[in-house]
């Protein structure tokens, strides 16, 4: 569901409030979390649950999401998904980490610094096993920069895997 609802808001968006008008109406089967751009640097979280669906705006240039609602009305809903506690084992080492590092870092982020950021495996960014099995773990990671027609993007886990460039021009309308 996730590539075909993505492929409607590339093709059918050119603006964060409408994607998240878009994401906001559709039927949802299981809870998953979207984060939206445009280019126009407009950040929308959108923690979407078959009973609820919850936007959020950034104002600090700055988002990310896990495979956990982390807002507090969305919170409820993370006890109903199987992977709850891999997703807040993670989620509780990757934000305090992820918040820090870009309070840090503001004004001097490359694409280095991030890919350097995804293969930690100190503060759970990249995760492939949990407790000594595969389960889950980090299936694609992207970097994409408004007002750049480019993805930087990883399958499977950064740190066992490259990161490619792929032209993303012919959505530069979007």
């Amino acid at each position: 569901m996730l590539n075909i609802v993505t492929r409607w808001i590339l093709d059918n968006c050119k603006t964060t409030e409408q994607a998240t008008k878009f994401l906001q109406k559709i039927p949802k089967t299981w809870g998953t979390a979207y984060l939206v751009i445009d280019k126009k640097d407009g950040i929308a979280k959108i923690e979407a649950h078959r009973e609820k669906t919850k936007t959020t705006y950034a104002d600090k240039g700055f988002e990310f999401v896990t495979l956990r609602f982390d807002s507090p009305e969305m919170e409820k809903y993370n006890a109903q998904d199987e992977r709850g506690r891999w997703a807040f084992d993670t989620y509780s080492a990757r934000k305090p980490f992820l918040l820090s590092w870009f309070r840090q870092s503001k004004g001097s982020i490359d694409n280095e610094m991030i890919i350097n950021a995804l293969k930690s495996h100190e503060h759970k960014m990249c995760t492939h096993d949990y407790d000594g099995q595969v389960h889950y773990g980090i299936c694609w990671s992207w970097i994409l920069s408004p007002g750049k027609n480019e993805a930087v993007v990883c399958a499977d886990p950064p740190c066992r895997n490259e990161f490619k460039k792929h032209d993303v021009s012919g959505y530069s309308n979007r």
